[in-house]
């Protein structure tokens, strides 16, 4: 049985098909569904120009919440909302190169962001630790 007709057969109350698709993704039918929803809603508002979705469609590809991960797609959506110098898309644009060990690319990155103003969803602490890591990284 295919991914959508189990979520069909769940999202109309099917108990077996809740469970198999809870144990199959991690998390409950109705969440999956939830997330395809908005990860379609997103790409939509992103393809528009919306850089908020933008960011939001990157870190559903990071994570797989209703898309199938894509590392690469993630970056290219980052990397958009970074041309339109939102801070959070550049943060997470300078979290992607840190994980491809370009560490100068992710210092500028983050430097940036934080100069740009509030990054979403991040702490100040969580940005101190991400650059004292790079600097380690580079001075070694």
């Amino acid at each position: 049985m295919s991914i959508s007709e189990l979520t069909t057969r769940a999202n109309n109350g099917d108990q077996n098909a809740q469970r198999e698709i809870e144990q199959f993704v991690g998390y409950p039918a109705g969440t999956y569904a939830q997330f395809i929803s908005t990860a379609k809603e997103n790409k939509q508002a992103a393809e528009r120009g919306n850089v908020r979705a933008m960011v939001s469609l990157g870190e559903a590809y990071l994570s797989g919440a209703g898309v199938n991960k894509d590392f690469t797609a993630a970056k290219q959506w980052f990397e958009k909302a970074a041309e339109r110098n939102d801070p959070t898309g550049t943060y997470r644009l300078g979290c992607v190169h840190f994980v491809n060990d370009e560490y100068i690319k992710a210092k500028e990155c983050i430097n940036k962001a934080v100069s740009m103003g509030q990054i979403l969803n991040v702490t100040q602490e969580e940005i101190q630790k991400m650059l004292e890591a790079i600097n380690l990284l580079l001075n070694r």
